[in-house]
């Protein structure tokens, strides 16, 4: 799989100009920059399958959906921020940056508002699973836009994902305790995760680096989310209880962190690599909501699951394929 990693030249590399320094310790065992992708892909899908489980907990704790989403995307990102300041690195506020900011914020904020909104009416194990849908269609419009070259095998994957899909609707509405429109709403978040992660590689600044890129984002995002959360009347400024302050500090850990590693894997991998975070979020946010959240792990959720992740497997081996 890290041989779909588009070369880049030291100007614009993954890093913003700076190298990547191995640890000499590290040398000796496997080639670090040979597995970046890999394990950024382990890391970064594992944060954001927590991001699942966590939304659900502060609806739980009390937190409005959009008002969380806004607090925590801003203070995640001016967390970030300050946290590379402290490492030397220099924030890039040039025009096309805070354009690019914009767009990627509003791309962002929107299918995880749908997310938080949906997670309290279709559980976390279903919002986890559905994510992972969003990077067959990442390669399906990436196809359609010719970036990506079709393949036969690619295309089972797909059929075998979109099946997954409805497996996972079906079992939601059998039950009758979940709305068809929730169901419908939570299915529409994975469509504008797809166009996100072609935006960003389509669109990515020239020589910018994914530590200037990733905090404004989010803070783009939290005040879009903040917009939205006003326009609906909902009090953005509210004490909140210990418990509340607990989830939402989690949440900007993980925005923090996550989105640092997020963007980098991006700039190095691209968009297609980066969609594959989805099944690790599938598997740690089913996994979480099970354990943590007592969810049920119904016929219908791990059949569907199971296909989702069969397809998105069957079709990333597909690239690898000559």
């Amino acid at each position: 799989m890290a041989g779909h990693i588009t070369p880049a030249s030291p100007k614009d590399s993954p890093l913003g100009g700076v190298p990547l320094v191995v640890p000499p310790v590290l040398q000796g065992f496997f080639d670090v920059k040979k597995f970046l992708p890999l394990m950024l892909l382990l890391i970064v899908g594992s944060f954001f399958g927590a991001t699942a489980v966590n939304g659900k907990i502060a609806a739980i704790a009390g937190w409005d959906p959009i008002v969380f989403l806004a607090l925590s995307g801003s203070l995640g990102g001016l967390l970030m921020m300050f946290g590379l300041r402290l490492f030397g690195h220099r924030m890039d506020f040039r025009a096309v940056v805070l354009r690019f900011s914009l767009l990627s914020g509003f791309l962002f904020a929107l299918p995880n508002l749908i997310f938080f909104i949906a997670v309290p009416h279709v559980g976390a194990g279903f919002v986890a699973l559905v994510t992972a849908f969003a990077s067959v269609l990442t390669y399906v419009f990436s196809v359609l836009l010719r970036t990506e070259t079709y393949k036969w095998q690619s295309a089972i994957g797909v059929t075998i994902a979109l099946l997954g899909a409805v497996a996972l609707s079906v079992g939601k509405l059998a039950d009758g305790s979940f709305p068809l429109v929730w169901v419908l709403v939570a299915l529409a978040g994975p469509v504008f995760l797809a166009i996100g992660n072609i935006y960003r590689s389509w669109a990515w600044p020239e020589a910018a680096s994914p530590f200037a890129l990733a905090p404004l984002m989010l803070i783009f995002a939290g005040f879009i989310s903040a917009i939205v959360a006003l326009a609906l009347g909902r009090p953005i400024v509210a004490l909140p209880s210990l418990e509340m302050a607990q989830v939402l500090l989690v949440q900007v850990m993980i925005f923090a962190v996550g989105f640092a590693f997020y963007f980098l894997l991006q700039k190095i991998a691209g968009a297609v690599y980066l969609s594959q975070i989805g099944p690790i979020i599938a598997f740690v946010g089913t996994g979480l909501g099970i354990f943590l959240l007592g969810e049920p792990a119904t016929l219908s959720l791990l059949a569907g699951g199971a296909a989702i992740i069969l397809g998105v497997v069957v079709f990333n081996l597909s690239r690898d394929q000559k």
